[in-house]
């Protein structure tokens, strides 16, 4: 399987429907064009032509959490800040994401966010942080389905071949994050002696091979999950 993000995501869509059509035998006088001015983007302007309605958001965000789906993550912060702020750009949505932490007593500060999906290298957030809005969400009455979201170490997700046929497998709940010399791991980790522990690893600037810093991230959840 191949992945990618499209440079013109309306463009494609255009082009896919115009070939849709012609299929069906409807021709076309004029080629497809994207039309970007403010005066063309104004509402009263534009007539939709058909609605599609989503799945449910605890689906969008699970299959977010477990293929780590970076242009969902976007999009939802964008909405966030749309619906927050009526600013759908990834400024809004930080605005958004950052006062709804901030009236749950979250400490920002060490929070710096450029867009939703963690890409940028601008994004910056501390560990302590972390642990707090994800113990602030598992005390939440919605914790199901943010734990449901959660990939499971040697089990499922982006953590399916993390820990795999180790001690650690099918204890720890986290999503990851990876870019260049950076990982990361957030979520819950139920012990042996059942306790039920919040944690957050960053490791910046390693310099160790994908598959060496694998084993040390599972000897360090191994020993988690004796505490």
């Amino acid at each position: 399987m191949i992945k990618g993000a499209l440079p013109n995501p309306a463009l494609f869509l255009l082009q896919y429907f115009k070939k849709t059509l012609i299929t069906k035998g409807i021709e076309l006088k004029n080629d497809v064009f994207v039309n970007l001015n403010e005066e063309s983007l104004a509402q009263e302007s534009l007539k939709p032509i058909y609605t599609h309605h989503s799945v449910n958001l605890s689906k969008i965000i699970k299959a977010t959490n477990m293929k780590s789906i970076n242009l969902y993550a976007d999009a939802m912060h964008k909405m966030a800040g749309y619906i927050q702020t009526g600013d759908g750009s990834f400024e809004g949505g930080t605005i958004a994401t950052l006062d709804f932490w901030e009236n749950k007593n979250i400490n920002t500060k060490g929070i710096f966010m450029e867009d939703g999906s963690g890409l940028s290298r601008f994004n910056a957030v501390s560990a302590k942080s972390l642990t707090h809005i994800v113990k602030y969400t598992l005390n939440n009455d919605r914790k199901k389905f943010f734990l449901n979201s959660l990939p499971i170490a040697g089990r499922t997700g982006t953590l399916k071949g993390i820990s795999k046929n180790r001690i650690a497998a099918g204890r720890i709940y986290a999503k990851s994050g990876y870019i260049k010399n950076v990982r990361a791991y957030t979520g819950l980790i139920n012990t042996y002696s059942e306790k039920k522990l919040v944690f957050s690893i960053l490791i910046n600037n390693h310099s160790k091979s994908f598959r060496e810093l694998s084993k040390d991230i599972e000897s360090i959840f191994d020993l988690l999950v004796r505490l």
